[in-house]
């Protein structure tokens, strides 16, 4: 048998007393919620209020799986806004508001940081121990390996609002010039896929 099929086979995961002869394992796939909200209101005077609001969420879901091909989802979310209005006169306010959102992508798959390619034979793309993992392995006559999915986002959005209302008789004037933008940036890492087949043995 080569080396290289010999390394898969020896960290696979073995029959554990299943009559079929198969490794058999239940797994449970938790999700972990955690959320903040926050917000402060200020009464300056009778014609000027102030508010400010921070929230953030994280969101952790788990879903292990035999040989390294599960993985996990991390979630995080954080916002902030701060708005002012002012009333200008019996018909006129002026609303501004601004406020940025910072948003954490994250495909995690089992395994990060172990140089699983160099564990198995297979070339080292990186060194980078926040891309190491297990890469995808599909084995004849066997269950698949490992998890090549590998993706780390973020997202920061911000923008900005200045709205001018007027109410004259039965109709009201408004007047709301906006800037945004988000700014995305992403990092993943595939590492080198391998098919390995292994052939069957006719009986003599």
């Amino acid at each position: 048998m080569p080396p290289r099929r010999r390394r898969c086979l020896s960290i696979r995961c073995r029959n554990n007393s299943d009559p079929a002869g198969n490794f058999v394992r239940t797994f449970s796939n938790p999700t972990n919620n955690n959320q903040v909200n926050v917000r402060g209101d200020q009464s300056l005077s009778s014609k000027d209020q102030l508010f400010a609001r921070y929230s953030r969420t994280e969101s952790t879901q788990t879903t292990p799986a035999i040989n390294f091909a599960g993985g996990n989802t991390i979630i995080n979310t954080q916002a902030g806004a701060i708005g002012y209005t002012r009333v200008i006169s019996p018909r006129g306010v002026n609303e501004f508001r601004v406020g940025a959102q910072r948003y954490i992508y994250d495909l995690l798959p089992e395994g990060l940081g172990i140089n699983g390619a160099a564990a198995i034979g297979l070339p080292t793309l990186t060194a980078d121990p926040t891309f190491l993992h297990y890469p995808t392995l599909s084995i004849q006559n066997f269950t698949g390996f490992g998890n090549g999915t590998l993706l780390y986002r973020v997202e920061n959005s911000y923008q900005a609002v200045d709205a001018l209302s007027f109410v004259t008789g039965r109709h009201s004037i408004r007047w709301a010039p906006t800037y945004g933008c988000t700014r995305p940036t992403t990092a993943s890492r595939s590492l080198p896929a391998a098919i390995i087949r292994s052939a069957a043995r006719s009986p003599v």
